[in-house]
């Protein structure tokens, strides 16, 4: 708990988020976790196979990067 993860999300999505819970049921962890600057959980618990890897550095907004891509490239369609 507290760790900020890569893990598979719905489709294709890789997400990074924190660790906010993690919860067994029958045998397996599930994790919860939940993006710093929302106000609610993510919708889908994560299962263990779908833990990519875990962040071990810092980069302050870092976050605004691809979120500021994006919206450059919707700008351009």
């Amino acid at each position: 708990v507290g760790d900020i993860v890569l893990y598979d999300g719905p489709g294709k999505t890789r997400i990074l988020h924190r660790v906010v819970e993690i919860r067994h049921d029958g045998g397996e962890r599930i994790f919860i976790f939940k993006g710093d600057n929302n106000n609610a959980e993510d919708l889908y618990p994560v299962k263990d196979e779908q833990i990519r890897g875990r962040y071990l550095g810092r980069l302050p907004k870092a976050g605004w990067v691809p979120i500021k891509f994006n919206h450059m490239i919707q700008a351009l369609k």
